[in-house]
């Protein structure tokens, strides 16, 4: 697993006191954060936790992200239960506690368990899902017990989420201990990216473990990356071809003899005659904007346009 920074965020409020989750609320959501802290300490000796507690007088610091299990367990069990929860200020002092991290080469994540209203509006929470995104921080929310705000959740998790590294668990009451319906969710396991180099076609997945996911991963990444080429492709303007180019040269000197031809009062033979004088028409297009007579190309044009013209009153007279 990769090595990681992680703050958990406590809901200490009353509403922790209700018992529609065994034994209540509080109880249930610190054997749930005493396994995250648990797993991700064991999971490698590089990682650390932090705990954070949302309710009460202020957001407060239980314990910096740390190594050492005994001060995180006991950070845990030390929180008390009271007021109401500030989950917008609890997720920025969290923040603040993982850009202090000792090591700068562990990820980022914050997980916070909600299980009381949420105050703070979706146009505040969205914009600091995206001040997390930018600091890359990812979020894991436990919503349980209150259902009423899961929209706004919603909305922080779309905007804080970058390539699925988030995500929003919701376990409503009745399903039994709120630890074991995490235990086979993302939060507990499995979302962790690897160090660079590690299963990289296989998005990360060890494919000792779990060989068919790790497989459908890799197709999964390999179509997208095709798609991408051709998107690229597609998108990629064509270089002008040089009989293009050319073709484009005649039809606008064509076009040209054209319009200075219906302005001249001569009769047809008199008109075609002057066309096939080659000093004519070089006069002629020397009088338009931006043409320059000497060029190369201009000049293989009129050749190749007065040969036509001589064909064509060959193939006249023939007939």
């Amino acid at each position: 697993m990769a090595l990681e920074a992680t703050v958990i965020c406590l809901d200490n409020s009353e509403w922790a006191r209700n018992g529609d989750y065994t034994p209540n609320r509080w109880e249930a959501q610190q054997d749930a954060a005493n396994i995250i802290a648990g797993t991700k300490t064991q999971s490698n000796p590089g990682n650390a936790v932090g705990i954070v507690s949302m309710a009460g007088t202020r957001v407060e610091v239980m314990a910096s992200p740390t190594n050492d299990i005994a001060q995180i367990l006991s950070a845990v069990h030390s929180s008390t239960l009271n007021g109401k929860s500030d989950l917008y200020s609890a997720l920025q002092i969290a923040q603040l506690a993982l850009k202090h991290r000792p090591n700068k080469d562990q990820m980022q994540r914050i997980v916070a368990f909600v299980c009381s209203p949420v105050e703070a509006d979706e146009e505040k929470l969205s914009r600091l899902g995206r001040i997390l995104k930018r600091n890359n921080i990812a979020l894991d929310l436990v919503c349980f017990g209150n259902m009423d705000d899961i929209s706004k959740l919603q909305e922080l998790l779309r905007q804080v989420n970058s390539n699925d590294n988030s995500h929003l668990v919701s376990i409503p009451p009745g399903t039994g201990i709120l630890s074991d319906s995490l235990l086979n969710t993302p939060i507990i396991h499995g979302y962790a990216q690897p160090e660079s180099g590690g299963f990289d076609e296989y998005g990360g997945i060890d494919p000792n473990l779990d060989p068919e996911y790790a497989q459908a991963i890799r197709l999964s990444l390999e179509e997208a990356r095709k798609q991408q080429e051709e998107q690229g492709a597609q998108e990629q303007p064509a270089e002008p071809q040089e009989e293009d180019e050319e073709k484009l040269l005649q039809e606008a000197i064509q076009l040209s003899m054209q319009e200075a031809q219906t302005t001249m009062q001569q009769s047809g033979e008199e008109g075609g005659q002057k066309f096939e004088d080659e000093s004519f028409v070089t006069n002629l297009l020397k009088d338009l904007p931006g043409v320059n007579v000497d060029d190369p190309q201009i000049q293989a044009a009129l050749k190749k346009k007065q040969e036509e013209e001589q064909k064509k009153q060959e193939e006249e007279k023939k007939d």
